[in-house]
C-alpha cells in the first residue's frame, strides 16, 4: 500500500472533509476529541492497518505485510519540528553509520491529508522495555548535558557510568540520579553504543534544544523505541500550545462518556447490590478507554490502571474500595511527601461504587533490593505503633528518633496504622513503584 492509495478511498475523503477544521471542532478533552481517532481506527482497519499506539497528537498503524508503520498526526508544531530535525540529519555520516542512528528512518516525505491531518511512513521499531526507566532517564539527562554543558561534559557523564573506576565523578555530579549499576549491567550495550556514537547524539541533542522555544521536551518510555540494541528517539517534542489545549479531565469523561458505558449497571446501587453486577461496569470502562487509545497497564481485584502519553499520566479506575480511595484522597492533601504518588486529579466518583483518579506515571520495581530497606523500616514502624515491641520508654524514644530522621516515612506509617481499622496493610512489591530512585507506595492498604 502506498500513501497515495490512502488519499483515494471514499472513507478517507469523508474523514478528510469532516475533520478538516478539527482544531476548531475539538473540545478541550482528549477523550472527547478522540472521536476522530476512533473513526480513523475503523477506516484503517478496513485496509489491514491495526493501531499500535496513540499519543497526544498522533496514532501509529501497522500491517505485518508492510516493512514500515504509518503514523497519522494532526497539526503539532512539536512533531513537525522533529520531522525537520530528522530530515536535516538524514544525510549526515558518522564513522561507521550513515545517517544519525538515534532518529527513525522515514519512507518518503510526510504528506498532508487536509488542513488538520498529516501522514508519514517510518521504519518498524521494537517497543522500549517497560522496565527501562533508567535508560530513558539517561537519554533525557544526556540531551540536557549536551545542549547546556557541551560535548566533553557529556563524555565525562557517560564515563562516570561505564567506567566508575577511572573517574572520581558520579552521575549525581551531573545532576542525574540514575542507577548507574543497573545501566552498567542491564543496559551496558545501549549505553556503550551511545558513548561510541556520541557525536551523532550530540548533534541530535542540540537540534532538539534549538526547537524548545515553542515546544517542550517530552521524553518518556513511550517516545523512545529500539532498533535492535539502539535506542531511537521517535517523538521528543510537543507543542507548548497543544499542551495547554489538551487536558485530560475525568469530569469531562463522567459527563460525556459514562452515560453509555454505565448502561448495564443497576441504577440503584447499594451495599446489597451483588458485586458481580457492579463489576460489569469495569469491562465497559476498559473497552471504552482502549477505544480512545489508552493502554491498560495493570489490574487487580479492585482496580484497573491505564497509561496515556498525555502529560505522562496514569488513569486508575477503582471499584468499591473505600480504603484505596481514602488513601489517594490523603495523598492529595499531603503532596509534599515523596513516598506518596502525586495526584493530578481526583479521586472523582464515577458511580456510587466506582471512583477514578489521575496520577503521575511511575516505573516498576525490578529489583526488590531497591526498596527492601525502606519497606522493612515501614513495617517496623507499624509494628512499633501497634505495640508489638511493647510501649516502654526505649520504644517511644526509638519512634521519636525515626520520626526526626525520616518524618515523611513516619507520617505514612502513622496513616496506615490509623487506616487499619477499615482496611488491611498490603506492602507487596506490586504496590510499590519508583520515581527515579525514590520508592513510592501506590496502593499500601486495601479493603473496607
Amino acid at each position: 500500500m502506498t500513501l497515495n492509495e490512502l488519499k483515494n478511498p471514499p472513507e478517507i475523503k469523508q474523514f478528510k472533509d469532516k475533520y478538516k477544521n478539527v482544531s476548531n471542532a475539538m473540545a478541550n478533552s482528549p477523550l472527547k476529541s478522540a472521536k476522530w481517532s476512533v473513526e480513523v481506527k475503523k477506516i484503517m482497519e478496513k485496509y489491514g492497518l491495526k493501531r499500535l499506539g496513540q499519543g497526544i497528537s498522533g496514532t501509529v498503524f501497522s500491517n505485518d505485510k508492510l516493512p514500515y508503520v504509518v503514523k497519522l498526526f494532526r497539526n503539532d508544531m512539536g512533531y513537525e519540528s522533529y520531522l525537520d530535525i530528522i530530515e536535516s540529519l538524514r544525510n549526515m555520516d558518522y564513522d561507521d553509520y550513515s545517517g544519525n542512528p538515534f532518529v527513525p528512518r522515514l519512507r518518503g516525505k510526510p504528506m498532508r491529508l487536509n488542513p488538520s491531518f498529516n501522514i508519514v511512513r517510518m521504519e518498524k521499531l521494537k517497543p522500549f522495555p517497560r522496565n527501562g526507566y533508567d535508560l530513558v532517564t539517561l537519554i533525557r539527562d544526556l540531551i540536557r548535558i549536551c545542549s547546556k554543558s557541551g560535548f566533553t561534559r557529556a563524555q565525562d557523564f557517560l564515563n562516570s557510568i561505564l567506567h566508575p573506576e577511572q573517574t572520581q565523578d558520579k552521575p549525581s555530579s551531573f545532576g542525574s540520579y540514575l542507577n548507574a549499576e543497573r545501566l552498567r549491567t542491564t543496559y551496558y550495550t545501549q549505553v556503550k553504543f551511545i558513548s561510541n556514537h556520541l557525536e551523532a547524539f550530540y548533534d541530535l541533542a542540540n537540534n532538539i534544544e534549538s526547537y524548545t522555544g515553542s515546544n517542550k521536551i517530552d521524553l518518556h518510555m513511550g517516545n523512545v523505541m529500539m532498533r535492535g540494541e539502539i535506542p531511537v528517539i521517535v517523538d521528543p517534542l510537543v507543542s507548548r500550545e497543544l499542551l495547554t489545549k489538551e487536558s485530560y479531565d475525568l469530569n469531562e469523561y463522567i459527563e460525556n462518556d459514562l452515560p453509555g458505558v454505565a448502561k448495564d449497571v443497576p441504577e440503584k446501587v447499594t451495599k446489597a447490590t451483588p458485586w458481580t453486577a457492579v463489576a460489569r461496569f469495569v469491562p465497559n470502562i476498559v473497552s471504552n478507554l482502549k477505544d480512545k487509545g489508552y493502554k491498560m497497564i495493570a489490574y487487580g481485584g479492585h482496580g484497573v490502571a491505564f497509561w496515556t502519553s498525555v502529560k505522562n499520566e496514569v488513569v486508575k479506575i477503582m471499584l468499591d474500595d473505600k480504603s484505596a480511595g481514602n488513601f489517594l484522597a490523603w495523598c492529595e492533601k499531603n503532596k509534599q511527601n515523596p513516598y506518596l504518588p502525586k495526584i493530578i486529579q481526583g479521586p472523582i466518583q464515577i458511580h456510587p461504587r466506582v471512583h477514578g483518579v489521575r496520577m503521575e506515571e511511575l516505573t516498576p520495581v525490578n529489583d526488590i533490593g531497591d526498596v527492601f530497606e525502606v519497606v522493612q523500616k515501614l513495617r517496623k514502624i507499624n509494628f512499633m505503633l501497634r505495640g508489638d515491641y511493647g510501649k516502654g520508654k526505649k520504644v517511644q524514644e526509638e519512634l521519636e528518633s525515626i520520626k526526626q530522621e525520616d518524618p515523611n516515612l513516619y507520617e505514612l506509617a502513622a496513616y496506615l496504622h490509623s487506616a487499619r481499622k477499615t482496611g488491611s496493610i498490603d506492602l507487596a512489591p506490586t504496590n510499590i513503584m519508583l520515581r527515579g530512585t525514590q520508592p513510592v507506595f501506590i496502593d499500601p492498604i486495601t479493603g473496607g
